[in-house]
């Protein structure tokens, strides 16, 4: 479940950030084509008002994060390209970049990989028990599921 969360909002972020409309209006082919890979009309629509709510939607320049030496030999190859893309659409901030590597790095859960990176950042995005200062995340070692 949690994945479909994080794949449908990546979805609509990125068609909302190549439209120029700034209204936050999927196209009605765009909201066809996700809804014939599965996602329902509401996921759509809540995923359209959850980045309606939570990001503002700059299609000005901005400063590009880039992962340090350090940062790029703990994360696989797909793990840091999606934790780029997630930065690229303004879903992570470079505070929640931080939060995750520095997390992982305390766990020792290396290397990164994209499925660690999804579960740190579903919890970061949807903030699960209403932490708002991102530190709360933890691993349940029984269960081994990311907890917030």
């Amino acid at each position: 479940m949690n994945n479909r969360l994080l794949e449908v909002l990546i979805l609509v972020a990125e068609a909302l950030q190549q439209s120029n409309d700034a209204s936050l209006a999927l196209s009605e082919q765009t909201r066809n084509e996700l809804i014939e890979k599965g996602f329902t009309n509401d996921e759509v629509q809540n995923a359209i008002h959850w980045i309606g709510e939570r990001l503002p939607l700059n299609k000005g320049k901005r400063a590009i994060r880039v992962l340090s030496n350090f940062e790029r030999i703990h994360l696989t190859t797909k793990g840091s390209g999606l934790l780029l893309k997630l930065r690229n659409l303004n879903l992570l901030t470079d505070e929640h970049i931080e939060l995750i590597i520095a997390r992982a790095l305390l766990l020792n859960e290396l290397p990164i990989d994209a499925e660690s990176v999804r579960n740190m950042a579903f919890v970061l995005l949807f903030d699960l028990k209403n932490h708002h200062d991102g530190f709360s995340m933890y691993v349940d070692s029984d269960k081994n599921d990311l907890e917030n």
